[in-house]
């Protein structure tokens, strides 16, 4: 249960949130934070960048083995890298269907959109 706020060498700031709780705990725990720095939320939410995010729900045959993958794997790790802090990227498999999400977010839509593909073709051999 804890909330990590670090500057980063360009003066913004990283938020690194653990949810294990509810969203009034949240709400307190930010508050406390704010009350803490003797700040305000606007403050520090000035240098907040919100980018553009894709999510692509690819319907394959075999989930586990699209997962296990060794092109996949590396495709993903190759993505990962090159949005370094810029971006991330959320590869998983769904809970109840055979599907693997792959979810981008990066500076533009247009490298939201060719990172997200990089790793759905790589998930071809496994589609139905």
């Amino acid at each position: 249960k804890t909330a990590t706020w670090t500057p980063s060498a360009e003066g913004t700031y990283q938020v690194k949130l653990v949810i294990s709780f509810g969203a009034k705990e949240v709400a307190s725990k930010t508050i406390d934070y704010v009350v803490e720095k003797k700040t305000t939320l606007s403050d520090l939410l000035k240098e907040l960048k919100i980018y553009p995010q894709i999510l692509i729900n690819v319907k394959v045959t075999d989930k586990v083995a699209a997962m296990e993958d060794a092109r996949v794997l590396a495709e993903a790790e190759a993505v990962e890298k090159e949005l370094g802090d810029t971006g991330r990227l959320l590869l998983r498999s769904s809970g109840t269907e055979n599907l693997v999400r792959v979810m981008v977010e990066a500076e533009t839509d247009e490298l939201c959109k060719t990172m997200a593909n990089r790793i759905v073709d790589k998930l071809e051999l496994y589609r139905k």
